[in-house]
């Protein structure tokens, strides 16, 4: 009896760290060529080095809240106090933050969807939304 406790007792444990360990790195709407910039379970903020696109993945909930094209030094922000994400001063998602989920930020550069009209009608749309 007690060798089989001693046994059964590492399957138990193994079984425990197999479901503690489940939580995905990331799913399949962020590309392989994305690379993890940072992570956090509350405010989270990157600033892109040059133009690419952006993945706010909550590790939690294995889902991807936001992707979108970013520019050099344009400010992503997860900020699940307020239950929002920014790029730069634009608020670009404003639902479904959960404070304490883990959230990463993926940058992918080898997808640079940011054109200077872009980032133009961006500072236009914000400009106009602080009148």
């Amino acid at each position: 009896m007690t060798t089989a406790r001693h046994m059964t007792m590492p399957i138990w444990l193994y079984a425990l760290l197999m479901l503690v360990g489940c939580a995905a790195e990331r799913n399949d709407a962020v590309p392989a060529s994305a690379h993890q910039m940072t992570e956090g379970n509350g405010r989270v903020a990157f600033t892109a080095p040059r133009s690419g696109t952006v993945y706010v993945f909550d590790r939690n909930d294995d889902r991807v809240i936001y992707s979108g094209a970013v520019a050099r030094d344009d400010m992503v922000v997860v900020d699940p106090d307020r239950d929002k994400v920014t790029v730069g001063d634009k608020t670009v998602n404003e639902k479904g933050l959960h404070r304490g989920n883990q959230y990463r930020i993926f940058f992918d550069e080898s997808t640079p969807t940011v054109t200077d009209r872009d980032r133009a009608a961006r500072n236009r749309d914000v400009d106009r939304d602080r009148d």
